[in-house]
């Protein structure tokens, strides 16, 4: 008890021990070094001079986030990961860290064959927006919302290829079963295989309800993320209705009505139908036809 009372003290001494100007110029030096890299795309780069400013003080959450940023963006999953765990044991208000944490779980998740990785990815990144109410910073809740809803989006298609691979082994146990049996005569065992194959038929053509008309909008015919109504009572996508009236003018893209520009307004009651909606749907977020697993991006 008394050795490890004595370890930690002295780890606190350490680490509030002052840090002369020298080693402040070289940490400061090294980090805008590797921030300079970063924004050129210069990755690898960056990495070194990030992991120059980690030798030099290993206690900044900042230069383990920075760095596992450039693990994400080389897609180095496993490196991203390990960097933004650092960072969040070293601040546990580190908001980006959280974000980066919750991503590199998400992702690596993909290749288990449990969705439990995957579904502690997601609790990072509610983390992390929970630590944007609580420090005001509204600007990062927007992206954060979209890591989230595209995480449960990358959770429920792990858990239906999960459920998908039960079915597909017990059809097979089925069919060996039923093929083995040697108490069954011809036209049985023929009748019971038709069953199983029948089965085997629904599982794999089972697929998701649609998304309903309602939500979509008419010029991007995609779920509405902001749904705005203008004056001729039309529901669109707010951005697509911006794009739409600075290329053609203030007509509704359907009925080619006229609508003044102050009468675009919120549509509350459809934004809040779609989150409903993919609330209990979370594979219609972002969703593209032909989409898999593996092609969501985050």
């Amino acid at each position: 008890m008394f050795s490890f009372w004595f370890d930690c003290s002295q780890l606190k001494k350490i680490r509030e021990r002052p840090i002369s100007r020298t080693i402040k110029r070289k940490m400061s030096h090294y980090k805008e070094k590797g921030n300079e890299e970063f924004l050129n795309g210069n990755y690898e780069t960056a990495v070194k001079y990030y992991t120059k400013a980690i030798e030099t003080d290993s206690t900044v959450s900042v230069y383990f986030s920075n760095r596992a940023r450039c693990w994400k963006l080389l897609g180095n999953w496993e490196n991203a990961r390990k960097d933004a765990q650092e960072a969040v044991e070293l601040d546990e208000t580190n908001i980006k860290a959280y974000d980066l944490y919750g991503i590199a779980e998400l992702e690596l998740g993909r290749a288990t064959v449990s969705q439990d990785v995957i579904a502690r990815g997601v609790k990072r990144l509610v983390k992390a927006e929970q630590l944007c109410a609580s420090q005001g910073k509204r600007d990062f809740e927007p992206q954060l919302r979209r890591h989230i809803l595209l995480g449960k989006k990358i959770l429920w298609y792990k858990e239906q290829e999960i459920t998908l691979s039960k079915k597909q082994h017990f059809i097979h146990y089925m069919k060996d079963t039923i093929a083995n049996d040697t108490t069954l005569d011809g036209e049985v065992k023929a009748a019971y295989m038709e069953e199983v194959t029948e089965l085997e038929r629904e599982v794999q053509f089972n697929t998701h309800p649609e998304i309903p008309s309602y939500l979509c909008c008419q010029i991007t015919l995609e779920v509405m993320n902001d749904p705005v109504i203008n004056g001729c009572g039309m529901t669109y996508e707010k951005e697509a209705l911006e794009a739409h009236i600075k290329q053609h003018g203030n007509f509704d893209p359907v009925t080619r009505e006229y609508f003044a520009p102050s009468s675009v307004i919120p549509n509350l009651r459809i934004k809040q139908a779609t989150e409903e909606f993919i609330k209990h749907n979370p594979w219609a977020f972002e969703y593209l036809p032909g989409e898999t697993f593996d092609s969501i991006k985050l």
